[in-house]
């Protein structure tokens, strides 16, 4: 029997949850699952194009539609979405956000369809988002099933405020293959844009430019390796809010040229290839999908041991850890890296094998596909 599931997701951009999606929607079609992504567009009005999401997902086969914003009205987002279970016959409907969680179920309820919610991460960076986090601890009880995609958001997560056993922790996972093939197709564009190979180790980070990702701690990392590795180069992948205090702390640090803002790209794969090694410098993170990529394609990786990274990476075994917001343990973590080439190696290979046994899609799509159908039966 194929089941015909509704994923929901708020969404301005393209970042970890867009990309989970994408995979996942993929994967699930092994499973007999129809997967039809739904995006409430929330930055529709500064866009020509349709959402990144919307367009990937077409691009990959799968069905995606567009939704208004629902700060038009709740309520009429809400009825709408009901109308679209139902005229859709659609088996669940899966949330992906604190907004998402609010209208669908309440729209799965009105069309009595069962609704699962997965939690990527709750960033409570904000006062606001303080209060969104509250506001969704209470509504997730309400689910028929919640899904974490890292144990170490289980904190934030108390069992006891959830039906249906619990929240279950399913990984991020990726298809390895469709990601190499990429990476080969992307990786001399990326060598031209970010320069030859001799002029210094290359160091990539990826992620929205925003408070959260640490890049202000990387770059004071960075000036402080400089004073042994003077070659050393930084490229930052990525748009967000905090460019301008990025590019003026560039300049107070001393680091000039030695640091690339690249914007926003689509040859991330590529990128990473042609890096000596990739960090990600985060202060809170569920299971990002720039650490996986970065282990699936065999780069040495730096990461803070943040949210669910520790439950991918193991320190000295198959990446470099170090501790959010501490300069000094980051240019250790990344000194290590870049003291043994051979060693780091070594250590990526270790990172790749584990991405491959752990972290694909096909697993991700398959726990998913049990906790659907122990709900939709």
């Amino acid at each position: 029997m194929t089941l015909r599931v509704l994923h929901l997701r708020s969404s301005a951009g393209w970042a970890g949850p867009e990309r989970h999606l994408l995979e996942l929607g993929r994967a699930l079609a092994s499973e007999r699952i129809e997967a039809t992504l739904a995006v409430f567009d929330a930055g529709a009005a500064r866009r020509s194009a349709d959402h990144p999401l919307v367009e990937a997902a077409r691009a990959a086969g799968l069905h995606a539609i567009a939704l208004p914003d629902p700060r038009l009205g709740v309520g009429v987002a809400v009825s709408a979405l009901a109308e679209r279970l139902l005229e859709g016959r659609f088996d669940l409907l899966h949330a992906h956000d604190y907004k998402s969680n609010w209208i669908g179920r309440r729209a799965a309820r009105r069309a009595g369809v069962p609704a699962v919610a997965t939690v990527h991460l709750h960033t409570r960076a904000t006062l606001r988002l303080r209060l969104y986090h509250r506001l969704d601890r209470r509504e997730l009880r309400r689910f028929d099933a919640v899904l974490a995609v890292a144990a170490a958001l289980l904190g934030d997560l108390p069992a006891e405020l959830y039906g249906g056993g619990g929240p279950r922790v399913v990984h991020n996972g990726l298809d390895v293959e469709r990601l190499r093939a990429r990476a080969a197709a992307e990786v001399e564009g990326a060598r031209s844009l970010l320069g030859a190979a001799g002029q210094g180790p290359l160091v990539l980070a990826v992620g929205r430019l925003t408070p959260q990702k640490g890049f202000d701690v990387l770059l004071e990392a960075v000036a402080k390796l400089r004073r042994r590795w003077p070659e050393l180069r930084l490229a930052l992948a990525g748009t967000g809010p905090e460019r301008a205090r990025i590019e003026s702390a560039t300049v107070r640090l001393g680091l000039g040229a030695s640091v690339r803002l690249l914007g926003e790209r689509a040859d991330v794969a590529g990128l990473m290839r042609a890096a000596d090694l990739v960090v990600l410098p985060s202060r809170r993170e569920g299971l990002p999908y720039v650490a996986l990529e970065a282990l699936a394609l065999e780069r040495p990786l730096v990461a803070t041991a943040a949210g669910g990274v520790p439950e991918l990476v193991a320190d000295g075994v198959t990446g470099f850890l170090a501790e959010p917001e501490c300069v000094a343990s980051l240019a250790d973590a990344l000194e290590r890296a870049l003291s043994a080439p051979e060693g780091g190696a070594a250590v990526a290979r270790r990172g790749r094998e584990h991405v491959e046994r752990r972290f694909d899609a096909a697993t991700m799509a398959a726990r998913t596909a049990e906790v659907y159908r122990g709900r939709a039966a």
